[in-house]
């Protein structure tokens, strides 16, 4: 035995004992890798389970989502089908048929066009890059921009501070019809065609009177309620979504019918909340310029007003009408045809041949109702009374007598039924829904009348209805048993008709100044005398009667007499007014009405020299620069040395417009130095700026400084005028401010208007002046201590500016309240003001500042800025000039 023979058994032990851990760890291995063979199986197995069912949901919402795509396609295809139904069709009333007539919208429908009446501060705060923005603005600021298409108008609602528009009009100028034709056009997809109006929104048309209050349903809910009084079935979620996907666009119609103005103010703070709760649906509203104020409704929207029909206009709608009415009555024949074609020239030389009709015919409604007395009376009256009497009366008596036919109810009996109707709906159902009645409330009503004309019978009110319903369409049944007027102006009508006839003049004295009586009002005063009516009128508080001066003198206009007795005391008035003026306010409105022409030179100078109140006695230093009596000009020289700064500006002022070879000498006093120094400019992130010394005028430059210029030749001396600013006057053949023959606008002792920057830059240079920039405009309005908004401190007040108050320019120096830390007068409202700035880093358009009398409160704050292109000319822009010291 050898030493290592003891190794042979370890050796193999070892071997037996490696084998052993080769042979486990292989095994090992061989249950690892099983081991995960498993579990990548179960993981295998667990994801494609996993992945089904995630597929399976995907796919369920896919077809969810396609069966709510599909039914909503339906919804909306089904709702587009219904607003096609329900203003495809219009019905020409009074045509003698045994039917209705009915003509498509689009036949007769004449496109209508909208004055931009307050653009300017909207204009300006287009997005960058926001498509279309750009040019909209670039369209508002074009010269002499005064129309606008409806296309035009609906493309102002692309911009981002425009949530929609205001269309306001006169009775009859065609606003409702403007918003059916605007929800036939979108739901029949036409919007691109017709309006150049891209996308395919979906109109949604509601009458504001059938919106009781602000607390009314949502819109969608509105929309959805509506449908399914109607028959047209959509989901209860499909006005939600298309409005909450801003595919909408919102058509509110007459906001004036809301007659109570506690509640429109309801309805305008639901049409507000709407609006805020919708985002950009493009919302269009609709109002009677009298229903209608600027707080009504929130900032962006666009005001504009319906103008009247221009001579092509009322060419193409009487050549549309004849062709519409030829052709349901004969077919789409050439007879009728040619029968249309004979009857719109008759009609439009009928139109043509008398001035007055020619004044009528502008507005749509009017010129219908001379189209309908024309075809039946081959003659046409020249008062809007007569008119609406002859359509009243071819109304009541239309088929029966043309066939030789008894009518069922002769006109006159008739009318001492619809009068009294008329009048009791005007009183009662103003502030009701749809301004309608049910039979109920109506049969009372009536039944005296009805008695009366031979009616007695029990059911006699129900046959009045129906025969008026079924024969004249003067009545019309909305839905069972309720009755309302076919049209506003037909009640309003019949209504002064019935005030008249009861010599109940006294009830629109309590009424004036509601703009839902205005139109009564007016129509009494072509009916007969109305000197008891002005009387009454002038009897009212001060404030109250010049608030409404305009609407008092139109009833002189239309009325048929009035005693000499009466109209002189109507001219005299604002006058008389004037003199005992309590307030700012009422002192300016009266100031606006009194007319020079009419003043007894010896009357103004006796009240100037015995009056002590500042207020009065400066508007009385203008009415004397407006006389140009020599005596005038002593007496406002005698005032030069009044103790109160007031009247000694402002009779400087009357005295340089009357003297114009002393205008220098007197600059003393008609402006402010300004020394050099800091102030705090702009909003609050802007820091104090500092300005070298100036001295600015205290007053707008007025017509009576700038008819100097004028008469200086100030228009054909090439020397004032810059090279840009001489060649547009030479192509625009300018020769003086747009305004300056207007009766308002154009006074003498108003601030001057209608000038572009170009003419306020030369008459600077004849004046040797130059325009201030916007720092110098601002500091000159707001001092050196604080960031007062106003010129006066920080809360607005109307009695210290002509802002929402007057719809018109005022004298100058007619709010001396509102006077700025330097004196400076009229420095919120009036006009605007050019500026020598341009605006930031535009090339072509200067600033202007302080707001007007056409604006909100918030656009006179010292801070606000516009700006315009120089060769705009508004009748809110004027300047006041600056010197460098």
């Amino acid at each position: 035995m050898t030493p290592y023979d003891w190794l042979t058994p370890l050796i193999g032990f070892a071997g037996a004992m490696l084998g052993s851990l080769v042979t486990g760890a292989i095994a090992w291995r061989i249950w690892r890798r099983q081991q995960q063979q498993q579990r990548e199986l179960f993981e295998r197995e667990w994801q494609l389970r996993l992945t089904y069912e995630q597929q399976q949901r995907i796919n369920d919402a896919r077809d969810a989502t396609t069966a709510l795509q599909a039914q909503q396609q339906s919804d909306e295809e089904r709702y587009r089908a219904w607003v096609t139904q329900q203003y495809r069709y219009l019905n020409i009333t009074g045509l003698r048929t045994r039917a209705p007539v009915e003509v498509e919208l689009e036949r007769i429908y004449v496109s209508l066009s909208v004055d931009p009446r307050a653009i300017a501060h909207l204009a300006e705060a287009e997005e960058e890059g926001r498509p279309g923005a750009e040019d909209f603005s670039r369209l508002l600021r074009q010269p002499e921009r005064e129309t606008l298409s409806m296309a035009e108008a609906l493309s102002a609602i692309d911009h981002e501070r425009i949530a929609g528009l205001v269309i306001l009009g006169g009775p009859g100028t065609g606003k409702t019809t403007v918003l059916r034709y605007l929800a036939l056009t979108y739901a029949r997809g036409l919007q691109g065609d017709r309006l150049d109006q891209p996308q395919p929104l979906l109109p949604l048309f509601i009458p504001l009177r059938a919106v009781t209050s602000d607390h009314a349903p949502s819109l969608a809910t509105y929309m959805t309620q509506l449908c399914e009084r109607q028959g047209c079935g959509v989901a209860p979620g499909f006005f939600e979504a298309q409005l909450s996907a801003q595919r909408c666009l919102v058509l509110l119609d007459g906001l004036d019918e809301v007659a109570d103005e506690h509640q429109r103010r309801a309805v305008s703070r639901w049409i507000a909340e709407q609006s805020r709760s919708y985002g950009r649906n493009p919302f269009v509203v609709t109002c009677r310029p009298a229903g209608f104020r600027e707080d009504f409704l929130p900032a962006g929207f666009l005001r504009l007003e319906v103008k009247d029909f221009e001579e092509a206009q009322v060419e193409a709608f009487a050549q549309n009408w004849c062709l519409a009415v030829e052709t349901m009555l004969r077919g789409d024949t050439a007879e009728a045809r040619n029968k249309a074609d004979s009857d719109s020239s008759d009609l439009i030389r009928a139109i043509q041949a008398n001035a007055r009709v020619v004044a009528l015919a502008v507005n749509p409604l009017l010129l219908s109702i001379i189209a309908l007395v024309h075809r039946y009376r081959a003659r046409l009256p020249d008062r809007r009374v007569e008119l609406y009497t002859e359509c009243v009366e071819v109304l009541l008596g239309h088929w029966d007598e043309a066939k030789a036919m008894a009518v069922p109810i002769p006109p006159g009996r008739a009318l001492q039924v619809l009068q009294p109707l008329a009048l009791w709906m005007h009183e009662h159902k103003s502030g009701e829904r749809d301004r309608l009645a049910p039979f109920g409330e109506i049969e009372p009503v009536i039944e005296p009348y009805l008695a009366g004309i031979g009616m007695p019978e029990v059911d006699a009110a129900r046959t009045f209805l129906n025969s008026i319903r079924d024969r004249s369409g003067l009545l019309v049944e909305y839905g069972t048993d309720v009755f309302g007027f076919q049209h506003q102006t037909f009640q309003e009508f019949l209504a002064a008709k019935e005030i008249e006839a009861h010599q109940r003049e006294t009830l629109l004295v309590e009424h004036l100044g509601d703009g839902y009586w205005r139109e009564v009002t007016l129509l009494y005063a072509g009916l007969r005398d109305t000197t008891g009516l002005l009387q009454g009128m002038l009897d009212l508080p001060d404030d109250r009667v010049m608030q409404h001066w305009e609407l008092v003198q139109q009833v002189k206009d239309e009325a048929v007499f009035v005693a000499e007795a009466t109209r002189t005391a109507l001219d005299a008035h604002p006058f008389e007014v004037l003199l005992r003026a309590p307030d700012a306010v009422t002192g300016a409105r009266a100031a606006v009405h009194v007319r020079p022409a009419d003043l007894d030179v010896e009357r103004l100078a006796e009240a100037f020299e015995a009056v002590d109140d500042r207020l009065i006695k400066g508007h009385l230093a203008m009415l004397l620069s407006e006389t140009g009596e020599a005596r005038a000009a002593a007496l406002l020289q005698s005032q030069l040395d009044h103790a109160d700064e007031h009247v000694r500006s402002l009779c400087a002022l009357a005295l340089a417009m009357l003297r114009p070879q002393d205008r220098q000498d007197l600059d003393a006093i008609l402006m402010a130095t300004i020394p050099k120094g800091s102030f705090l400019y702009g909003d609050d992130e802007v820091e104090s700026i500092a300005t070298e010394a100036f001295a600015i005028d205290r007053f707008p430059l007025t017509n009576g400084q700038f008819r100097h210029f004028i008469e200086a030749s100030g228009y054909t001396e090439r020397r004032y005028w810059s090279e840009d600013g001489w060649q547009w006057k030479e192509t625009e053949q300018i020769s003086g401010p747009r305004y300056m023959d207007h009766p308002i606008f154009g006074r003498l002792s108003f601030p001057v208007v209608g000038i572009s920057w170009y003419e306020a830059e030369a008459y600077a240079n004849w004046a040797g002046k130059r325009l201030p920039t916007e720092q110098e405009w601002e500091r000159a309005a707001r001092g050196n201590v604080d960031r007062r908004e106003y010129p006066w401190g920080s809360d607005f007040d109307s009695n210290r500016a002509n802002v929402e108050a007057i719809d018109s320019t005022t004298p100058v120096g007619s709010y001396p309240d509102g006077m700025s830390p330097y004196g400076l007068y009229d420095m919120a409202g009036n006009v605007w003001e050019w500026t020598h700035s341009l605006y930031d880093n535009e090339l072509s358009n200067y600033v202007l500042r302080r707001g007007s009398w056409l604006h909100y409160r918030a656009l006179a704050q010292c801070s606000y800025r516009d700006r315009y292109a120089p060769q705009v000319r508004s009748h809110y822009i004027g300047v006041r000039l600056s010197k460098t010291l």
